[in-house]
């Protein structure tokens, strides 16, 4: 009898736990992930090359070396690691958006940050990638 209450206590207390996961991941993205998705929409597959893992901060969500981030003809693609991947869909940043950004794309590269201000969307670039854009991209 007693074997059998600690085995429903774990499955109990697994199953709690994973619930209380994917309701902590779908309010952290209704609060942040959302506005950088609802503004870059993407579905399909994307061309390019795996730049690395970057941190996002949009509002107060923060997400620290959890975003993978791609770089392409067609822009910057972001996609968050497996485990955040439930309501976080990937998105896609068009290169015109950032080219438009106030000193564009070499802006970009020389402060490492893509900062879009209508949603509070902070994207920190590390050393090691903004070097690999600029070998990739000879500095547009």
């Amino acid at each position: 009898m007693e074997e059998s209450i600690i085995i429903f206590v774990v499955i109990g207390t697994i199953i709690f736990s994973i619930a209380v996961m994917l309701v902590t991941m779908k309010f952290v993205a209704k609060f942040g992930w959302k506005k950088l998705s609802d503004k870059f929409p993407y579905e399909g597959y994307f061309e390019g090359y795996k730049a690395g893992l970057v941190s996002v901060k949009i509002r107060t969500a923060q997400y620290n070396n959890a975003i993978n981030l791609y770089f392409g003809k067609e822009g910057i693609y972001l996609k968050p690691l497996k485990i955040f991947s439930y309501s976080h869909p990937p998105v896609m940043i068009p290169i015109k958006d950032i080219l438009a950004m106030d000193g564009g794309f070499e802006r970009v590269l020389n402060s490492g940050i893509i900062y879009f201000p209508e949603i509070d969307a902070l994207i920190t670039l590390p050393p090691r990638i903004i070097a690999r854009l600029k070998e990739k991209t000879g500095n547009l």
